[in-house]
């Protein structure tokens, strides 16, 4: 397995708008109290803990004994009225590696909830800034459905930008 060369999150502790690190073999990181030192750590094991239990990242694992993040409310920014939080990871595809696919989550019930579900996810050229792909996922809306059987239905899809009619099914849905 290889390292994560950038991470990037938005509305998670400290960071209540965007920000997007590159990463090396060995990262020193220093700062100020409150600077985000604590919270890109926590982000990194959250990450480690819900990739242990499944890889697509569908969901995100706050009772993981490595973060000890507790539930989805108690990570988004104190600040912040979005209820929403985002990971920023590296996405190759093809021959193209200036990618990064940007995974939205929300809470998975309305009060003290253990998982976050992704609710969105984007595909972005870092180089140019361009989105090239947005999806909206449905399962996301209704805990009580099999979030793993409902997250192949797209509720909507734009490509460079322009909205596919209709949304889209995913093959094997």
């Amino acid at each position: 397995m290889g390292c994560i060369r950038l991470i990037g999150t938005s509305n998670f502790r400290t960071f209540k708008t965007p920000i997007s690190l590159e990463l090396g073999p060995i990262n020193i990181i220093t700062g100020s109290n409150n600077s985000g030192k604590s919270s890109l750590s926590k982000l990194l094991l959250l990450i480690k803990d819900s990739l242990e239990k499944e890889a697509e990242l569908q969901e995100l694992d706050f009772r993981g004994q490595d973060h000890y993040l507790s539930h989805f409310e108690n990570i988004i920014n104190s600040e912040s009225e979005n209820k929403i939080m985002s990971i920023e990871l590296p996405f190759s595809s093809f021959s193209t590696t200036n990618l990064a696919i940007i995974l939205k989550y929300k809470a998975a019930n309305k009060s003290k909830s253990y998982t976050g579900l992704c609710e969105a996810l984007s595909i972005v050229d870092k180089g140019t800034g361009t989105t090239i792909l947005e999806a909206k996922l449905e399962a996301g809306n209704d805990p009580s459905k099999d979030y793993h059987a409902t997250i192949q239905k797209i509720g909507s899809i734009k490509i460079n930008g322009v909205g596919l009619e209709g949304g889209f099914s995913s093959l094997g849905a």
